[in-house]
């Protein structure tokens, strides 16, 4: 009877692990992609405006920016890079979010985007175009506050399937230079 029973157990235990690994297994092909973004400026983590979906206003771990900061992409795993420089199956999106007018929710606005093939793991590519800083700077929305920021989504077509969120604080060199001092050695992962 007891020996039933431990077999019963086994089999049972063996059926729910079998049944739960596929979900396991996709959520972190989905969740990770195998590119890391470096900037051109020192890791200086700050809170970030992260939009205001529904009744709250939602904050994300980031990283202080300036207008002309750069990034550039690399694999995580530099020993199973690409042969070819060329990025075909990474797509990246910048965008503005703010709060709206009478603070109910928030707006979302793509400033620039990089198609599939636009990238490659050799060059630096701007945050900002010139008139990207331009027309931020005349509307008040360049820089960051309690109430506004950058999203950075970069996600993986084709093989590379993923996607992965980045919240930029925008701030002037001084103001970097501030948080920079007062932040030292801070590290960021976005899950």
């Amino acid at each position: 009877m007891l020996t039933r029973y431990a077999k019963s157990l086994i089999l049972a235990a063996a059926v729910s692990a079998f049944a739960a690994s596929p979900a396991f297994a996709a959520a972190s092909v989905s969740s990770s992609l195998p590119y890391d973004i470096k900037f051109s400026v020192e890791e200086c983590g700050r809170i970030c405006y992260a939009g205001h979906p529904s009744s709250t206003v939602v904050y994300k771990d980031g990283l202080a920016v300036t207008p002309d900061t750069t990034f550039r992409l690399q694999y995580k795993d530099q020993q199973s890079g690409p042969s070819e420089p060329v990025a075909e199956d990474i797509s990246v999106t910048i965008s503005v979010v703010y709060e709206n007018e009478d603070r109910s929710g928030s707006h979302k606005e793509t400033i620039k985007k990089f198609d599939s093939g636009d990238l490659n793991f050799s060059d630096d590519f701007r945050l900002f175009s010139d008139n990207n800083v331009a027309s931020l700077e005349e509307r008040g929305r360049l820089f960051s506050d309690s109430l506004s920021g950058v999203e950075m989504t970069i996600s993986g077509n084709s093989g590379s399937s993923g996607k992965k969120s980045l919240y930029l604080y925008v701030c002037d060199d001084a103001d970097f230079d501030e948080y920079l001092s007062n932040n030292a050695g801070a590290y960021y992962d976005e899950q």
